[in-house]
């Protein structure tokens, strides 16, 4: 032992001599705020159910989380100071004045049982349990005054000399520190004074933490840091962290991994240091904790530390592997580009150029630098690099312009040439040349067009681009670097017509990458062909992979805008996909993956870069549980299941068969992206599909068995222990077993009462049948005589009939030969009626035609002598003869007109009624100038659309309108009516005058 503690020395002298600086990366915090949890704000102790459910002693009682949510375990006296889980799996709580444990009542809602009973009177005086710790003597409850442990059948008590402070359990040891005796130990039930305990009672303990096999490192408020050995030895500890310490005051500390400790400070937050005394990460305000004053840390199984406040909770992810560089420590904007140059790393974001010292692991930025960063490329002993306008190169932290001709989106040495590098611009390609004066533009490639996304060289020299406007371009410089032959691959060569895709030199061959597909170019058939390599992996389906760069150990990491994931090699041909290490940040908007060396990969992503480092193991992939936590009716919303623990079946009556489950799952990393499935045996048909909400309502539920089943999956898609609750809906009163054994009786009783009362009535009805029968039988004889003498006249009655029909049969026939013989002659009438008709019509025509010339004739030789003629008595007899003349040339007019609507063809055409109706009132009133009286009013349907024969109507619309005015009445104002409407399919037209009218006689 005294070796062991000469080395321990040196170590720690080693340490207070050496610098330190901090880790890299902020790990996640989820915060609760008082209004969430629904308590007061300082919380004392926290620990962590057998079912892993998270308890937190609070001023407002017993604070429980799942996962989903908070609830309060009320209390007798609320303030609750200290919890721990003892070792059969109950939580016991220390209150203010009282002990005791959370069970289970009748109804399976969760209750404070308590312990003070068990006490004897004398030692009832305390008041706060600032600690409870269970270990395999028991449960101790440290107060002030006393510590009592509980062994499960009785109460041990220990009184403190002068006073207990703060109290700690290493492994099965509870210690704790006491004024007057300095560290003492409760171990196998008794208080054991520790060697060199003396040394202590000046100082006060806030944190005792294992440090190795052999000893405890013991923190104090003001006095630092020292290792105790288990033989008493006590040795400083000085560490890099002593300064924060004392200047924020330390008052909790656990372990959070084998290799580091935790301290929480009352005004500094959380600081993270190694075994040897490193600080390597301080989290703060700053760094999102909710606060930075610290009452208790508590580290969960999944390795997530929970965090005490003054005013609230937090939960930080410190053992993830997965951190993050923000704004916070001084990177701003997206970030596009990271790269390791030397032993530095270079982070390349939208609006500028940082770096990470080696030494310091500060965050710095280049000066006078504000461009955005498309690319960095590490040659010999300095970087070049792309931004949005512009190529540089950066030497010694110091960048020099190469040309500002474009932006830079990729860059590659070329393999014969070191002093050459071709340029993937933002359009074209270029080479760069070093001479001794630096970086040139040597040559401008014009015939390449686009943006360069990607470029590869073969093994001949041969440069492979990848344009997002023309596609693969192969430039061949065997003859001429100025002057390369290019090869523009089409759609025949086996080109993707869509531009997502990368090249890549993959197995010594030219290849593309696109979606999960490899595709690589056949030199023989000089076209690119499917990849004998495949991709394995269910979770990779559906994931859009379009880029790719080498990791270790011939692995590959691929990536697209919301996904990372490892191809990791399995041979030449097959690839399997895992993604499990990034699955924290799918979605999270990702713009570029550095794998650096074979321990971190750096992700460049909106919200900043983040860090994993591939040494620490990450718990995610273990096991937890899934509880229901409650089952209640949707109506009343009446719980009716606390989710008590343990199988049984509850029996519930059939008004509670709208039911809601709501449910939980002890993991806590993302707790909200926790993803939940369901399934009811007895009604559904399998399980539901996976959803993050975590209740599930089920209504109108039949008499019966059921099982509920719910399993959960956390953000790494590992899946939850399932839970199940099982319970028999019974059936109404009306469709029990009592109810169907009354009806059965009930029915029997109706059906013999139904058989009784019909057999009293077929023997009512059989004596009134009999009755009836007989009287039937009376009567049927007496008509049977009647029908008989009747015969004889029925028989006669029936020749005569027959002799009758015969004679109509007879007539019959010749007056059909009659109809025949008359309707023959009717045809043969109507045929020659017809042809006189139409001769008639024709004599009518050629009358009417011949006799208008000479009335036309007439009426001009009246017209002539009217003229010359100035004898009153031949002017008044001329005149007789001109109106006698008119009279006779419009009777002839109106023959022609009839004799035309008789014989002209109909043909239909779409008339524009309300332009016909104008022009024909318009020409009609042009011939009554004499008449400017009559007013013609119209109302025409605008939606009409009128097909029909538009010669007709013109002359029925004309003869209509023309009698209108030529039958008006002189002596008053006169009016014409048209209107036209539609009347289903047809059209109505209806004229209408207040003329003199038609006498009724005619």
């Amino acid at each position: 032992m005294a070796k062991y503690f000469f080395y321990l020395f040196f170590f720690v002298a080693f340490l207070s001599t050496t610098g330190y600086g901090q880790d890299l990366g902020v790990p996640f915090i989820k915060n609760y705020s008082p209004e969430e949890y629904n308590g007061e704000p300082q919380n004392w102790q926290i620990c962590q159910g057998k079912d892993g459910l998270i308890y937190s002693a609070n001023n407002s009682g017993l604070l429980e989380f799942d996962g989903v949510n908070w609830k309060l375990i009320e209390v007798p006296k609320k303030t609750t100071r200290s919890v721990a889980l003892s070792k059969d799996g109950k939580i016991y709580v220390g209150t203010s004045g009282d002990i005791g444990y959370i069970d289970y009542n009748i109804k399976g809602k969760q209750v404070f049982i308590s312990l003070l009973h068990k006490i004897p009177n004398e030692f009832r005086d305390f008041v706060e349990v600032w600690k409870t710790a269970a270990t395999s003597d028991g449960v101790y409850f440290k107060t002030n005054k006393y510590v009592f442990l509980w062994d499960g059948e009785k109460i041990t008590t220990w009184r403190a000399p002068e006073y207990f402070a703060f109290s700690f359990v290493i492994g099965n040891d509870f210690y704790v520190k006491e004024d007057s005796l300095g560290l003492i130990c409760f171990r196998n039930k008794q208080l054991v004074k520790l060697p060199s305990s003396d040394f202590f009672k000046e100082k006060e303990i806030r944190s005792i933490v294992e440090f190795d096999s052999l000893s405890l490192l013991v923190s104090t408020l003001q006095h630092g840091m020292y290792i105790y050995s288990r033989d008493g030895k006590v040795m400083p500890f000085k560490t890099g962290a002593d300064d924060f310490i004392n200047k924020n005051l330390l008052f909790a500390g656990c372990r959070i991994n084998k290799q580091s400790i935790v301290f929480g400070t009352f005004r500094g937050g959380l600081i993270l240091m190694s075994n040897k005394g490193k600080v390597l990460k301080v989290v703060d305000e700053d760094s999102g904790l909710r606060e930075n004053s610290i009452r208790v840390t508590f580290l969960d199984r999944e390795g997530g530390l929970w965090v005490g406040l003054n005013n609230g909770i937090s939960r930080v992810e410190v053992n993830s592997p997965l951190t993050v560089l923000n704004k916070q420590m001084n990177i701003k904007g997206s970030v596009y580009q990271i790269n390791r140059h030397g032993k530095t790393l270079y982070i390349g974001t939208a609006v500028g150029l940082n770096y990470i010292e080696p030494k310091r692991k500060e965050i710095r930025a280049i000066e006078n630098f504000g461009d955005q960063v498309w690319n960095l490329y590490s040659l010999q002993d300095e970087q070049l690099l792309g931004t949005n306008n512009s190529s540089y190169v950066l030497h010694d932290l110091k960048l020099s312009l190469i040309n500002n001709s474009g932006g830079s989106a990729t860059f590659l040495q070329s393999k014969k040439s070191n002093n050459r590098v071709f340029v993937g611009m933002r359009d074209g390609l270029q080479s760069l040349y070093k001479t001794n004066k630096g970086w040139k533009v040597e040559n401008q490639y014009k015939d390449i067009k686009g943006q360069i996304k990607s470029m590869v060289e073969d093994n001949t020299g041969r440069l492979w681009v990848q344009s997002n406007q023309q596609g693969i371009v192969r430039l061949d410089f065997s003859r001429s670097y100025s002057k390369p032959v290019f090869h523009f691959f089409s759609d025949m060569e086996g080109i993707l017509k869509s531009d997502r895709y990368k090249l890549i030199y993959l197995n010594y061959e030219v290849s593309i990458f696109s979606n999960h597909q490899f595709y690589k170019y056949d030199s023989l058939k000089k076209k690119f062909t499917e990849s004998p390599i495949y991709i394995l992996g269910e979770s990779a389906e559906g994931t859009e992979l379009n880029n790719l760069t080498k990791g270790e150990n011939g692995n590959l990491l691929a990536w697209s805008h919301s996904t990372v994931g490892y191809l990791k090699k399995k041979d030449n041909t097959e690839y399997l996909w895992d993604e499990s290490r990034f699955f924290r940040i799918r979605g999270k908007a990702i713009n570029f993956v550095y794998p650096d060396g074979d321990s971190l990969v750096w992700i460049g992503s909106a919200n900043g870069l983040y860090r994993i480092d591939l040494t620490k193991e990450n718990k995610f992939f273990e096991g937890f549980e899934t509880q229901v936590r409650s089952v209640s009716q949707i109506d009343s919303d009446s719980v009716l299941y606390f989710g008590m623990p343990g199988e049984r079946t509850a029996q519930l009556s059939y008004q509670f068969n709208k039911l809601r489950f709501h449910f939980a799952a002890s993991f806590f990393d993302q707790s909200d992206e926790t993803e939940y499935q369901t399934f009811l045996e007895g009604s559904d048909t399998g399980w539901s599909t996976w959803s993050t909400s975590s209740k599930k309502d089920y209504t109108n539920l039949w008499e019966g068995s059921y099982t509920f089943h719910v399993r959960s999956r956390n953000i790494y898609h590992t899946l939850g222990e399932e839970a199940q609750y099982s319970f028999v809906i019974l059936p109404p009163w009306f469709r029990t077993k009592p109810a169907f054994a009354f009806y059965i009786i009930c029915f029997s009783g109706l059906f013999y009462l139904g058989v009784r009362a019909y057999y009293n009535n077929l023997k009512r009805a059989n004596k009134r049948l009999e009755m009836l029968v007989q009287m039937r039988t009376s009567r049927i004889n007496s008509q049977k005589e009647e029908i008989e003498s009747q015969r004889d006249n029925l028989v006669q009655a029936h020749q005569t009939i027959e002799t009758q029909n015969n004679e109509l049969l007879r007539m019959n026939h010749e007056l059909e030969k009659i109809v025949e013989e008359r309707t023959s002659a009717l045809t043969k009438s109507n045929q020659e009626l017809i042809e006189v008709n139409k001769e008639l019509d024709r004599f009518v025509y050629r009358a009417a035609h011949d006799l208008r010339g000479p009335v036309a004739t007439l009426l001009g030789l009246c017209n002539l002598s009217l003229m010359e003629t100035r004898d009153e008595s031949a002017v008044r007899y001329l005149s007789k003869i001109q109106f006698t003349a008119e009279r006779l040339n419009f009777l002839l007019f109106m023959l022609l007109k009839l004799n035309r609507i008789k014989t002209t063809e109909v043909v239909t055409e779409r008339i524009d009624i309300d332009s016909l109706v104008k022009r024909i009132s318009i020409s009609v009133k042009m011939n009554y100038k004499e008449r400017p009286d009559i007013k013609i009013f119209t109302k025409i349907d605008p939606q009409i659309a009128m097909h029909s024969d538009k010669t007709l109507i013109s002359i029925i619309l004309e003869n209509l309108i023309d009698n209108a005015f030529k039958f008006a009445r002189p002596d008053l104002d006169s009016k014409i009516d048209i209107e036209i409407k539609k009347n289903g399919d047809r059209v109505n037209i209806l004229v209408s005058d207040n003329g003199i009218g038609i006498d009724k006689e005619y």
